[in-house]
């Protein structure tokens, strides 16, 4: 909006207009948007700045996940010691190497999911 209105070339009250309608469109507060404006007239563009976030690992991929949704589906849902119990047995006993991992799932995690859906 900046480059399309020449904002450094408005008046000062046009210039108002234009952070009025940054902020209802943004819904960045008015420092934020005087912050941002800021920054595009030193540098003449503003960029989105990189999120250095840390994330942990995730141990469960989406595939594990639909696993366990379709197995506690085929068992009627279970509770979840016993939903473990079952991923523990296709692992060890049947040898559905699929499971391997979804079989060490903590009885918690599954409790969890069990009183989400409820």
């Amino acid at each position: 909006m900046l480059v399309r209105f020449t904002y450094q070339r408005l008046s000062k009250s046009e210039k108002g207009v234009i952070r009025q309608c940054i902020k209802k469109m943004s819904g960045y507060s008015r420092a934020q948007v005087c912050r941002l404006i800021r920054k595009f007239k030193l540098r003449g563009q503003i960029r989105k700045a990189d999120s250095h976030k840390r994330r942990f690992p995730t141990k469960y991929t989406t595939r594990d996940i639909a696993l366990l949704a379709s197995t506690d589906e085929l068992h009627d849902f279970l509770s979840g010691p016993a939903t473990k119990k079952v991923m523990e047995r296709e692992w060890k006993v049947f040898g559905h190497a699929e499971f391997k991992v979804i079989s060490q799932l903590s009885i918690v995690r599954l409790s969890k999911k069990s009183t989400v859906e409820k």
